[in-house]
């Protein structure tokens, strides 16, 4: 009896299947593996500001207490930096006070228990811009709550106080003998949820000197950083209303504008050492509702400072899960997440490289 062999163009179809079936797993596996990050090698001497957008512990932080960490995918990353900056969305209250939270026309009410404020410390310097549309969510005593848990877990804030007088005062820092200065204003609903003279509330252009704020800031700092809530919600287009205003925190001084409460990224703009990041998106969020996809997209932002100059800013892409908590993106999410920003940044001049699936932006010297 012959010995079977099987015939050259089945072997051949069994190879070609092979060659396939691996080809795809190599191809599902390097693009649903998550991204491992590396941090920039940046100079010793350099400060490293990490900026992330809209936070809040609600529908994540229980009151009775939860052991697992909502940061945990992104504190490694994040306690790479000198100075971490958050927008915190809404207020901090213990439970007796919960009868004090207000549900305002057309907006959540995101009210977190204060063990939000131990998750969100993060090295040696945080910071909490308080200036919001949220900030009365817990009425009077919400502001004042909110400032003395952030305050007890070592986290500075800005932006709100029970005044106007004390919610317009700027924030001063130092790290590694650059001074850095920080403003934050609420432009959303200002006739509701700016601080008065007697009354609480947050910074806004309606009741503070914001030019002067930020002219007799610079004469103290090198660099100043103003954090503005603004925009429209749900959307990654830029108004020609905040292309106005950054232009204008320029034009008093501002090295860098930071924006929030679209709830989505939008563009970047970088030129002659300035940088404006028009939203940062969420980065720890969840509402009562389902959001659209897009607005589960996130960065944060790594920016460089030296010499009392803004140098470079990195973007390392967030994907908030079906929990609203900051994950590791996949490679193939990372890449759409930075190519998406990279075309809304080109409309302003500015190009995002990748590397690593890292978004590298390279601030323009002037002399």
């Amino acid at each position: 009896m012959r010995p079977f062999r099987p015939k050259k163009k089945v072997i051949l179809a069994v190879l070609i299947f092979l060659g396939i079936v691996s080809a795809f797993l190599y191809f599902y596996l390097h693009t649903n593996e998550k991204v491992d990050f590396e941090f920039p090698n940046f100079p010793a001497s350099s400060v490293v500001l990490a900026v992330v957008g809209d936070s809040s512990g609600y529908n994540i932080v229980k009151y009775q207490g939860e052991s697992l960490d909502p940061l945990a995918s992104a504190r490694g990353l994040l306690e790479r930096s000198d100075i971490f900056l958050f927008n915190m969305e809404g207020v901090l209250l213990p439970p007796e006070y919960l009868g004090f939270s207000t549900q305002y026309p057309n907006q959540s009410c995101f009210v977190s228990p204060p063990s939000f404020a131990n998750y969100m410390k993060v090295g040696t310097l945080t910071i909490a811009g308080l200036a919001n549309n949220h900030i009365l969510d817990g009425g009077e005593v919400g502001v004042e709550e909110t400032r003395a848990a952030l305050e007890g877990n070592g986290i500075h804030c800005f932006g709100a106080g029970s005044n106007a007088s004390e919610a317009c005062q700027p924030l001063l820092l130092t790290a590694k003998g650059i001074k850095i200065g920080f403003l934050a204003y609420n432009l959303i609903n200002e006739s509701v949820f700016s601080a008065g003279e007697n009354s609480p509330g947050a910074a806004s252009f309606a009741t503070c000197d914001v030019t002067d704020s930020i002219r007799h800031l610079k004469e103290n700092a090198d660099v100043v950083v103003v954090v503005l809530h603004w925009g429209t919600s749900w959307t990654q287009e830029v108004t020609t209303s905040q292309i106005a205003t950054a232009d204008q925190m320029f034009q008093a001084g501002a090295d860098i504008v930071i924006g929030h409460h679209p709830h989505m990224l939008q563009a970047v703009k970088a030129y002659e050492n300035r940088l404006t990041i028009f939203s940062l998106g969420n980065f720890i969020l969840r509402p009562d509702y389902a959001m659209p996809s897009n607005a589960h997209n996130s960065v944060i932002a790594f920016i460089e400072i030296a010499e009392g100059k803004v140098r470079q800013c990195c973007l390392y892409p967030m994907r908030l899960d079906a929990h609203g908590i900051p994950e590791l993106p996949t490679r193939a999410e990372a890449k759409a997440i930075l190519s998406d920003l990279a075309d809304l940044s080109e409309a302003f001049n500015t190009q995002i490289e990748m590397d690593n699936y890292v978004g590298i932006i390279h601030i323009l010297q002037s002399n």
